[in-house]
């Protein structure tokens, strides 16, 4: 199966399922005791937040890494669109 891929820059709104190339920008420290990991990813079109839920169970990742995210979906909060990784997601490392 052929996976076709979104650039970040084509990511304008919520509620679009993509698959995305990046890599892991910056990482945050955080709060909630709901999300796993939340930082920035990029790619050569721009820079997005991704937030990863706990129960989705999704490998942790680090700055630096090349990463796949498949079936992310995009959400908006206050204003801007983020990627969230679900139970229906999955994350490839690259090694």
């Amino acid at each position: 199966m052929v996976m076709n891929f979104t650039l970040i820059s084509e990511i304008t709104s919520a509620d679009m399922w993509v698959n995305v190339k990046a890599e892991v920008l910056q990482l945050w420290e955080n709060h909630s005791p709901a999300i796993s990991q939340v930082g920035l990813i990029k790619d050569g079109s721009g820079i997005m937040k991704f937030v990863c839920w706990k129960k989705a169970n999704m490998p942790e990742v680090e700055i630096g890494d090349k990463v796949t995210f498949e079936n992310a979906v995009t959400s908006e909060y206050q204003g801007k669109i983020s990627l969230t990784l679900n139970s229906k997601s999955r994350i490839i490392i690259e090694v």
